[in-house]
């Protein structure tokens, strides 16, 4: 008897680790299961009430509840990637106890067509809903101060976005990039940081306005942007489908990454002589066919006319530093372009797939580069061109 109750207790002490008790303590860096749920401890959280991660779900619920807690510990977050690519779910209610939905936490979910957000969610991370197709509409609570890049992009079918009243800056970047059927932003009245005029969405700070986004839905033919923006933020008119042509105020100075780029009938850009900086790829996949880069742009960034399949004449200003990676990569009609005496640096893969023919000053760095890599070019020697 006594041997059979020492192998009893044996037993139980090896299968102990198996168990969780309700509100027992958690080891950092540990996995645990709670039914279709995998989780860790948060041991980052600043939270006063400890609580633990979502890192993975296993389960093919349609109509999804997550729990607040799991074996007794209080679900502050969701993991990233913990319900990437699910596609069972067609609603999910995200609990009041979470305060942070991680990078890509649902991106991929299909068939997620309806999202119900906990009134104390905080933070909604880089591409958290990334490619929902199904996704409608979103109300972000009061309660959310941040969503981050790529949040909600690329949901095909997203319509109607509403914004909190705290959810004050997007840091220039649209979190909505890609939602070619967004057609309505609805903010609380007197928003203390965010207005809409004309279709778009604009952002007040210290530094100025910037033009967060426009409508994907309804920006269409020619765009004359208002004077009050002084930065066209990342993305702004990215995949905006209907643009023909634009016109920029002279209050901008700063035109951000990718910020009108994959618009293959937009077909003409009228860029502003303030305007100091370009980010890589702004005009990229567009139809555009000529372009004047002003006197204060230091350096054409990555990409910036990548596949402008239509692009035939581009003015370079003196003063020009950089011409930096694949800027001009794909640009196959592109037949000639004269390079400033003041560009000093050539990116990898600058003129890739493209067939200008350089014209560059004698002693030039242009001229370096062009021998250096066998490039084609002409040779100018203050008005005359050497052939």
């Amino acid at each position: 008897m006594k041997r059979s109750g020492i192998i009893l207790l044996a037993l139980l002490m090896a299968l102990l680790p198996a168990f969780i008790l309700p509100g027992s303590a958690l080891e950092e860096g540990k996995v645990y299961t709670a039914g279709d749920y995998d989780y860790i401890l948060d041991s980052s959280s600043n939270l006063p009430e400890a609580g633990v991660i979502i890192t993975a779900y296993h389960g093919k619920e349609a109509d999804l509840v997550i729990p607040e807690s799991l074996d007794g510990h209080r679900v502050n977050v969701i993991g990233e990637k913990a319900f990437q690519g699910n596609t069972y779910i067609k609603s999910v209610k995200i609990p009041d106890s979470v305060v942070l939905i991680g990078p890509q936490g649902f991106s991929q979910c299909n068939n997620l067509k309806f999202l119900t957000l906990g009134g104390k969610v905080q933070v909604i991370g880089k591409y958290a809903f990334n490619r929902c197709n199904s996704l409608e509409s979103v109300i972000l609570p009061d309660s959310v101060t941040s969503v981050e890049t790529g949040a909600f992009s690329y949901c095909k079918a997203l319509q109607s976005v509403t914004i909190g009243r705290n959810n004050e800056h997007f840091y220039g970047s649209n979190p909505f990039v890609g939602d070619v059927s967004l057609k309505e932003i609805i903010l609380p009245p007197n928003h203390p940081t965010l207005y809409l005029m004309n279709s778009m969405l604009f952002e007040k700070a210290e530094e100025g306005v910037t033009l967060v986004l426009g409508l994907s839905a309804v920006i269409k033919g020619e765009l004359t942007i208002p004077e009050d923006p002084s930065c066209i933020g990342n993305d702004a008119f990215n995949s905006c489908g209907g643009l023909i042509s634009v016109r920029i105020s002279n209050s901008v100075v700063k035109i951000g990454t990718t910020s009108f780029a994959n618009n293959p009938n937009l077909t003409s850009i009228l860029i502003p002589p303030g305007v100091i900086y370009i980010g890589g790829g702004a005009f990229a996949g567009t139809g555009i066919m000529s372009a004047v880069i002003p006197e204060g742009v230091k350096s054409l960034e990555h990409g910036l006319f990548a596949d402008c399949r239509n692009l035939k004449e581009v003015t370079l200003s003196e003063g020009l530093e950089e011409i930096r990676e694949y800027v001009f990569s794909g640009c196959v009609s592109l037949t000639s372009l004269l390079i400033p005496m003041s560009v000093k640096y050539f990116g990898e893969g600058a003129f890739d797939q493209c067939p200008a023919k350089l014209i560059v000053y004698a002693g030039s760095p242009g001229e370096e580069y062009c021998i250096n890599t066998m490039r084609i070019f002409e040779r100018l020697f203050g008005s005359k061109v050497e052939f």
